[in-house]
């Protein structure tokens, strides 16, 4: 069963950015503060109410490693 990644949740542990793209196109919503609440549609950051924003794949693995996330 493929895994949906519509609604924006707190990813812990190595996050998998490629398995939260369900459309495959090599972006992801982000918190531009909590910077591992990730989802793959636009969405709002259940923990701080901000407005996730869109990033490429690469742009949120750089954000993610620069604060201390681990990334596969």
């Amino acid at each position: 069963m493929k895994s949906n990644h519509s609604s924006p949740i707190a990813y812990k542990g190595v996050i998998d950015l490629k398995s939260i793209d369900d459309n495959r196109d090599g972006k992801v919503y982000q918190c531009p503060m909590d910077f591992n609440v990730l989802s793959d549609k636009p969405g709002v950051d259940p923990k701080c109410g901000m407005k996730l924003k869109e990033v490429s794949l690469e742009q949120a693995k750089k954000k993610l490693t620069m604060h201390g996330f681990k990334v596969k």
